[in-house]
């Protein structure tokens, strides 16, 4: 509920000299005082929400996994295969000297060796993780 109050200007004010004109009446119109909101206590924390709760997801038998393995190390190996002929047959200038004469016009560099080295570790790694992860599946299995 609202208060209303009426009040009229004073001759003064009406801006006239002799004062007789009155001027027209103020109203003043208050809103009422509401109570202020309780405070509530902050909520936020820096936690991760609770999980789902969802199925788990199916395991997929063992075969399927080794399938998997056996598929992705063998393109490894393909394309480090690859990499390593384009490294050996093209020419480059500081691939070393000639480590052994193949014909007239080929032969195999220091630089060759180095790659074949480092194929041979990156093709072995690939393997060696391929076999001990297939003997840990079939070991689990039994």
């Amino acid at each position: 509920m609202t208060e209303q109050t009426t009040a009229t200007a004073s001759p003064a004010a009406s801006g006239t000299a002799g004062g007789t004109a009155l001027a027209a009446p103020v109203v003043v119109t208050t809103a009422p005082v509401l109570p202020r909101p309780a405070a509530t206590p902050d909520t936020f924390t820096f936690t991760a929400p609770p999980a789902a709760r969802h199925a788990p997801a199916p395991v997929r038998p063992a075969a399927v996994r080794l399938t998997w393995l056996w598929t992705a190390t063998a393109v490894a190996v393909g394309v480090l295969t690859a990499f390593f002929v384009l490294i050996v047959s093209g020419r480059v200038v500081t691939e070393g000297p000639v480590v052994a004469v193949l014909t007239r016009t080929h032969g195999i560099h220091l630089g060759d060796l180095l790659a074949l080295g480092l194929w041979c570790a990156a093709t072995g790694a690939l393997l060696v993780n391929a076999l001990v992860t297939t003997a840990a599946v079939r070991g689990a299995r039994n």
